[in-house]
């Protein structure tokens, strides 16, 4: 649901993908289109036009060379998302035993299914862990 407040807004999967790999490679410099590409597999022309969809979200500002910048907006997108791809993650790779691309996928795609219980579903998967991680703790694993 859509009430004009930020933090009901919802990504695709594919915007979902790249404000993630924007907000993870923004600390480390300059992001480049083609940096962008490279991680997420895809053609530069696609990232030139995600890009320009990212910016009428919102989500990210282009500077003089067309380089994306993460606005307030974006940045705490980012965060919400990144703590719940990460969880999830996590979740599939560890307790489940997924394949890391799999996983990678399955997360981003669960995000961006635009469903309202993916919130309770990380914590469910938090709270598994925390059982199991105490579970294998006492039998002295």
């Amino acid at each position: 649901l859509l009430h004009g407040n930020e933090d009901d807004m919802q990504l695709t999967t594919a915007q979902i993908k790249y404000i993630l790999a924007i907000y993870e490679m923004q600390p480390r410099g300059i992001v480049r289109l083609g940096q962008i590409a490279k991680r997420l597999h895809v053609s530069k022309p696609s990232v030139h036009r995600m890009l320009g969809q990212l910016k009428n979200r919102g989500l990210i500002e282009l500077d003089e060379r067309g380089l994306p910048q993460m606005t307030r907006i974006g940045t705490e997108a980012a965060q919400r998302y990144a703590k719940q791809y990460h969880t999830m993650l996590a979740f599939f790779t560890e307790t489940m035993q997924m394949e890391n691309s799999a996983a990678e996928e399955s997360a981003a795609v669960l995000l961006g299914s635009q469903a309202e219980s993916i919130q309770e579903l990380c914590r469910c998967m938090e709270r598994f862990e925390k059982k199991t991680q105490h579970g294998r703790q006492a039998m002295g694993q």
